[in-house]
């Protein structure tokens, strides 16, 4: 089609995209609130308020179907949808240029031909008719013959029938050419913008068009809620159109040009040629207020700290099919809140993989910091679906630790359980301590271990050059990943939360439905 097929299928976005490096800190964080339903970037969230309010701003972001790749960006502004970047095939759909034209005598070529014999055949009959009726009245009114003035009547009778209809036929005629000079001529901007359901004429490139509208109510899935809603499809057809540089010609083209679904006020896919895109993302006042709500609004702690309220962190492990569970519950204690407690809980086999108990095992330390920033654990715990296992208890001023029935007598050397090994991980890295000699207390006889800071940023703890443990640590403190290299067993962080930030999930989640913000 002359105007339609010669144009690019392809382009380019015209937006520089700017790539920003990330660090695997942030991108650990915004995955474990991803899988929560949330993030701290508005980015990751768009409106679904496809009904409008006033004249507020909006900016709607389409994307390339099947591939999902960006393709279009729009802003609409005093209920105008205007371009801002997308794909080049896409651009002859904004432009608001009209090429200023005798449009008037370019819709006249468009009058059907079979109209123009007929008129011409009716208002030649229509002559004849008034030829022959002016006749009939003359005879009638010198006529005196009472047989042949009532023959002369009947005739005449016909005859105005006969004009009547001929007169209806013609009327009828030019309506349709009065009805077809009237319809508006719009470019595909404006189509866009008033999506017409009745007839026109479209002004592309060098061609006019008559277009008929089909509209129908169709099922559509929403590609940002995900959810399938009632929406009104208009498809725009070519009927017949001219090369406005030889109008005499009147070419057929039956064929679909332009698909427009909308929904409410919002405009949610365009067919276009080969191009199909879809609305995947809504921004306006509603997400603008949401963005300064989040701004304000910590969803994850960002260090290990716990002043005036527990800190939980919760990781996964995932073994041949089964997903299990460790937690971490860390909170000030003592009278005078500066001792730490550390409370790491899951089934048994968690702590030790050889098993294969489900009983629920929870290990408790109290650590503290001496002088000299060191890191001691006074207390240890361990309890089997609530009943104690075993405990001991560390005397620092005598340098004893009471282990059940037996008294261990400890130098410098620093002595932990399972929960104080990960509180010391963090702990070296936050204050750069490159290496510490320790002792793991897991039973009844201490294992000699030396616990060692690399340049990548994470603490291994080896037995004898060996590594036993392993643990990646982010920037906060956090640890984000253990492997336990005997048993080849990992463990992921996916979640951490204080008392605040589980209120402020829940703040935003509310706030979310109230608004009619969803994910992406």
């Amino acid at each position: 089609m002359i105007g339609l097929s010669s144009r690019l299928k392809v382009g380019f976005f015209s937006i520089i995209l700017i790539s920003i490096a990330f660090s695997s800190v942030l991108k650990a964080n915004e995955e474990n609130l991803l899988a929560q339903g949330l993030s701290q970037n508005v980015s990751n969230y768009s409106s679904i308020n496809y009904l409008k309010t006033g004249k507020s701003k909006r900016k709607l972001t389409y994307s390339l179907l099947p591939s999902k790749e960006p393709a279009l960006v729009l802003v609409e502004q005093e209920n105008q949808l205007v371009f801002q970047a997308g794909l080049k095939a896409l651009l002859p759909l904004f432009d608001v240029k009209l090429k200023a034209l005798n449009y008037n005598a370019l819709k006249a070529s468009f009058v059907d031909e079979k109209d123009a014999e007929d008129e011409l055949d009716f208002r030649q009959e229509l002559s004849s008719l008034n030829d022959k009726l002016i006749l009939l009245e003359a005879k009638g009114k010198a006529s005196q013959d009472p047989q042949k003035l009532k023959a002369i009547h009947s005739d005449l009778a016909d005859l105005r029938q006969e004009k009547n209809k001929i007169e209806n036929a013609i009327s009828a005629i030019e309506r349709r050419q009065q009805r077809l000079s009237s319809l508006a001529v719009l470019n595909f901007a404006e189509v866009i913008n008033k999506r017409p359901k009745n007839p026109f004429f479209l002004m592309d490139n060098n061609y006019l068009y008559f277009v008929d509208p089909q509209q129908s109510r169709v099922s559509y899935q929403d590609a940002i809620s995900g959810q399938n809603i009632s929406a009104i499809a208009t498809n725009y057809y070519l009927e017949t159109g001219i090369n406005v540089s030889s109008p005499e010609r009147l070419e057929a083209f039956d064929t679909s040009i332009l698909t427009l679904v909308s929904y409410q006020d919002t405009l949610l896919k365009i067919e276009y040629e080969d191009n199909l895109v879809s609305l995947t993302r809504l921004e306006d006042s509603h997400l603008t207020r949401f963005e300064k709500m989040l701004s304000a609004t910590v969803l994850q702690p960002k260090k290990l700290e716990f002043k005036g309220e527990s800190l939980i962190t919760q990781y996964l492990w995932a073994n041949q099919n089964e997903r299990k569970t460790l937690e971490f519950a860390y909170k000030e204690t003592g009278k005078r809140k500066n001792l730490i407690q550390v409370k790491a809980s899951a089934q048994s086999s968690v702590f030790d993989p050889k098993q294969s108990s489900s009983a629920l095992e929870k290990h408790i330390g109290v650590l503290a910091v001496a002088k000299g920033k060191r890191l001691v654990e006074l207390k240890k715990v361990q309890t089997i679906n609530g009943k104690k296992d075993i405990g001991w208890d560390q005397d620092i001023r005598n340098g004893i630790i009471k282990l059940g029935d037996e008294t261990i007598f400890v130098s410098k050397e620093d002595y932990y359980g399972y929960e104080g090994l990960w509180y010391l991980a963090s702990w070296m890295s936050l204050n750069g301590i490159n290496q510490k000699k320790v002792f793991l207390i897991n039973g009844t006889e201490p294992i000699s271990l030396t616990a060692t800071l690399t340049t990548a940023g994470e603490v291994v703890i080896s037995k004898a050059g060996n590594t036993l443990y392993q643990f990646k640590l982010d920037e906060g403190g956090f640890v984000t990943q253990l492997y336990f290299a005997p048993s080849k067993q990992t463990l992921i962080l996916i979640n951490k939360d204080t008392e605040t930030t589980k209120s402020n999930k829940a703040k935003v989640k509310n706030h979310m439905r109230t608004n009619k913000i969803v994910l992406l």
